[in-house]
């Protein structure tokens, strides 16, 4: 029988010393088993910490909800380094909540290992004709070995429900289902079969279009997947579901995935204006059927989403796939936008268009830059179906094989303008009637490994001809409400001059030049902002219309001071009038 609790206790679990004969109030008195915890109905303020090196098999399945401000949270006690190991031991669910609502769950390791393939979780926050759910959130967990079910047919709903942590109405025929505040954050999810994020999927739903009225029943709301690794995938490293403008997933690194069946490393699915960004994936084993291999994956019924400040590498197709949906409710997959990213090294379909027959969708891809050694052979964009609309602006194309293509099918709109395209020409490289061929002058073109911060070889050297002369590109091109304003490494990009071409936007600083002073032998010392980036430059024209491309360069400038730049001129007293930038790098 239940028993209700009135007052917020912490309650204590030690697989080994502990009894459920005890209160479980302290460490001294703590429960045993899991038994006594799926037995007790927890109260908003709630705890239950499990034993650091303790090892329980079952499923975890606490009763109870919390309140907004009041979570109950389970946790962890102890000096043991290893963390409280919650094994599945092969029932569908290791750890799961049910209908419940303001849960916290930390500090656990989490298995579901088995001997054959089955629908098998490790952590499922799932609801069933309840209305919003909120406030369910799962950190610093270690999720690995669930053997869930291969899905080797792109279609097995049932393999699609299995996995690492999932997110999903089971049920909303009686009562609308949805989620909101969920947080998924600095996980380690590893050894997956089948996806190692689900959220937040809908077994009643999955062909709503965004906007309609069963879209808006279902869609769910701030929801946050931020700084987990996920890897050794049997498919996709996270499928993000019916996600609108206030979902956030970013920070996130994932690799080694699809290395049983095709499937991109993040997707998403029936989404609105969900932002991606800062993401790195790489070694994604996709794609060899000829579907599904790249780091990004706008699918089906997707509208307005953005994919931005990320690095593809090494996958075995590269950094965004979009795959549109037939049209039903007059949907069209449109206005998405992917800008400010990194591929590097990118095997397969730099950029791949495709989708359902009579499909409708518009993509804006600009200010990424690409990389492509000489031994790798990519089709730069493979526009395989019709219906599509694409835009590409201000890229700079990095080609170095001779093996490298473009895929372009007839009838489709694709407009290219103020891109770079450097080194190999392929025959059917688009024209572009801004278009650069000159060596980009990027700092370290080819060089970069793991990590998002190994990339400033792919930033603008002072001398660029990609500085200043693309495209400003504003929401009324994009039909996007998110405008952006940030280049791949957070600086800002101008809204009201000419932006940089490439991932880079290369900083100019307007220095302060109140009480500047001139000396006789011409050096200047004045007070400007400093900016995130080491080392300064400094440049001069006399007309300051003129392209940043067509100012001098007269050398590096010299602390004096906190806050205090100066830089000499020898040639100042040569001109009547003389303008001055200060650059970095």
């Amino acid at each position: 029988m239940l028993v209700g609790n009135v007052e917020a206790t912490t309650y204590y679990v030690d697989s080994e010393g502990g009894n459920d004969g005890n209160t479980g109030t302290a460490a001294n008195v703590a429960w045993q088993t899991l038994a006594n915890v799926n037995g007790r109905i927890f109260s908003a303020g709630d705890q239950i910490l499990f034993k650091t090196g303790g090892n329980w098999a079952g499923t975890l399945s606490p009763p109870g909800s919390g309140t907004s401000g009041n979570p109950i949270v389970i946790s962890s006690y102890g000096t043991n380094s290893s963390m409280p190991l919650i094994n599945g031991n092969g029932n569908t669910d290791a750890v799961i909540l049910t209908n419940q609502q303001y849960w916290e769950i930390n500090n656990l390791e989490v298995i579901n290992p088995a001997s054959t393939d089955a629908e098998r979780r490790g952590i499922h926050l799932c609801a069933a004709n309840f209305g919003a759910v909120n406030h369910l959130y799962v950190s610093n967990c270690y999720v690995h070995n669930i053997h869930g079910k291969v899905d080797t047919s792109n279609g097995d709903l049932v393999a699609k429900r299995t996995g690492g942590v999932i997110v999903e109405v089971i049920d909303d025929s009686t009562a609308a289902t949805r989620f909101n505040d969920i947080v998924i954050q600095n996980c380690t999810i590893s050894s997956v079969t089948n996806q190692g994020i689900v959220a937040c999927i809908n077994r009643s739903g999955g062909s709503d279009f965004p906007g309609t009225a069963h879209w808006n029943a279902r869609f769910c709301s701030n929801l946050i997947i931020r700084s987990n690794v996920v890897n050794d995938i049997c498919k996709n490293a996270m499928s993000i579901r019916y996600a609108d403008a206030s979902c956030l997933v970013e920070h996130n690194t994932v690799f080694d995935t699809a290395n049983t069946t095709s499937g991109n490393q993040i997707a998403a699915y029936g989404c609105k204006g969900t932002v991606f960004q800062y993401n790195e994936g790489y070694q994604n084993h996709g794609g060899n059927n000829g579907i599904d291999g790249s780091l990004y994956d706008s699918d089906l019924r997707c509208v307005q989403t953005v994919w931005q400040y990320s690095y593809s590498h090494e996958n075995y197709w590269g950094l965004f796939v979009q795959y549109a949906a037939a049209p039903s409710n007059g949907s069209q997959d449109t206005n998405v936008v992917v800008r400010y990213n990194i591929s590097r090294n990118d095997y397969g379909n730099i950029f791949a268009f495709t989708g359902d027959s009579g499909a409708t969708s518009s993509e804006y891809i600009y200010n990424n830059t690409i990389y492509t050694p000489s031994n790798l052979s990519p089709t730069f964009v493979d526009d395989r179906t019709s219906g599509h609309a694409s835009f590409f602006y201000n890229n700079i194309f990095y080609n170095l094989s001779s093996a490298s293509s473009y895929n372009f099918t007839s009838g489709n709109q694709n407009t290219f303008g103020y891109n770079l395209f450097y080194g190999q020409h392929p025959s059917a490289e688009p024209a572009d009637a801004e278009k650069l061929t000159s060596d980009p002058e990027l700092v370290a073109p080819g060089t970069g490994t793991n990590g998002m911060g190994a990339l400033t070889g792919y930033q603008l050297q002072p001398n660029s001809p990609c500085i200043d002369s693309g495209l400003i590109i504003t929401s009324n091109i994009t039909g996007n409400p998110n405008a952006g304003g940030l280049d791949f490494w957070s600086d800002a990009v101008p809204f009201n001059s000419m932006p940089d071409r490439g991932a880079d936007e290369l900083q100019l600083i307007s220095p302060v030049l109140a009480g500047a002073a001139m000396s006789s032998q011409g050096i200047f010392q004045f007070m400007f902002s400093n900016s995130s980036r080491a080392g300064f430059s400094v440049l001069a024209t006399t007309n300051p219309a003129s392209p940043v491309t067509n100012w001098s360069v007269i050398g590096n400038v010299t602390g004096g001071g906190p806050g205090q730049v100066q830089f000499g001129d020898t040639n100042a007293t040569n001109f009547a009038q003389r303008f001055y930038k200060v650059r970095s790098p």
